[in-house]
């Protein structure tokens, strides 16, 4: 049975709006321990940020995949959505598995850089934990963006 799209947009934003909360709020706490803990160990300070750079780039490379993923199969269904009366309300499971993956894919290196910020004291992971907070913000979901897509899907535009 099809989940009413607005109700599937609700939950996803709760869903996303809590990972933007918890980064916040850890950014917080990181913002009030880095200050008072001991001076960086060089070498740690290096490991964590060749972590970084390669779990970004990985989480990257993962969201583009999981969005080409749900893609291909929306295209894979297009001639399906043109029968129905609201392919939106068709497409939000897969719509929604999109959104929560993603959301992960985004929070994983913000929280490595809010480590990273508090063993290092590093502005410059602070600002890689603030970007992590833009994209969240960036990959909320709308009823109009999965309207949007499922109409393209039903066209075959993606």
């Amino acid at each position: 049975m099809a989940q009413p799209v607005e109700d599937g947009i609700r939950a996803c934003r709760i869903v996303i709006g809590g990972l933007i909360g918890g980064l916040v709020m850890f950014g917080a706490v990181a913002m009030m321990v880095a200050p008072v803990s001991p001076s960086p160990d060089p070498t740690l300070t290096a490991i964590l940020f060749g972590a970084l750079a390669v779990m970004g780039m990985g989480c990257a490379m993962g969201y583009a995949a999981v969005r080409r993923v749900m893609l291909n199969e929306l295209r894979a269904r297009g001639s399906e959505l043109t029968h129905e009366s609201d392919p939106a309300s068709v497409i939000m499971d897969r719509y929604r598995a999109f959104v929560i993956a993603g959301g992960g894919l985004i929070e994983g290196p913000g929280f490595l850089a809010l480590i990273t910020y508090i063993v290092s004291g590093s502005v410059a992971a602070l600002a890689a934990a603030g970007v992590a907070v833009l994209l969240l913000i960036l990959h909320l979901p709308s009823v109009e963006r999965v309207r949007r897509l499922a109409e393209d899907a039903s066209q075959r535009r993606l």
